[in-house]
């Protein structure tokens, strides 16, 4: 019974990211073949993600050797509890493998989690690479005060985020003018 419903599990769609990209390494190489080192340990890597979360919602580890390394990091927002990070990073995991398959980078975004691989070091390089810019269209009639509620908010934000420990959390809003 059990066997059959891992297989049940395994087939069930996964949920759409709200957004990701699949990249490559920068060069003509950006793709694996199947079956080879890279993939063993891209599917070793990120089969180990959700149960290795740690309680502030955050993992990043690296397998292999040169050429065929694979580096990921995940995260889960602030707020989300760990059974439902774990839950978000177990989804996030298999579907970054079917969006992007055999690439060598990617990066995939739901709402309460994130992972992101690469065969290139990634842990604790700062990168803005691969990027996706998401607009809002709405206007405010009040764009000097709308700036001036936004830069305070941002300030606020900062300020408590700084003050909450290895998670580095905070949230909250705030009224614009006619926004």
């Amino acid at each position: 019974m059990l066997q059959l419903y891992y297989l049940f599990d395994l087939s069930i769609a996964q949920p759409e990211f709200a957004s990701y990209v699949c990249a490559g390494d920068g060069s003509n190489n950006i793709e694996f073949s199947p079956n080879s080192a890279y993939d063993t340990n891209l599917n070793t890597i990120l089969s180990s993600v959700s149960q290795n979360m740690d309680s502030f919602g955050f993992y990043n580890s690296s397998i292999g050797q040169k050429s065929d390394a694979v580096s990921v990091i995940a995260q889960c927002r602030g707020d989300v509890q760990l059974q439902a990070c774990r839950d978000c990073m177990t989804n996030a995991t298999r579907k970054i493998l079917e969006v992007c398959p055999y690439k060598k980078s990617a990066i995939g975004f739901y709402d309460r989690c994130m992972v992101r691989y690469s065969n290139q070091s990634i842990i604790g390089i700062v990168s803005t690479q691969p990027r996706r810019i998401l607009y809002n269209t709405a206007n405010a009639s009040s764009t000097g005060e709308f700036m001036q509620d936004l830069r305070n908010l941002l300030e606020s934000l900062q300020s408590q985020a700084s003050r909450d420990g290895k998670r580095r959390y905070a949230n909250n809003s705030t009224q614009a003018p006619d926004f």
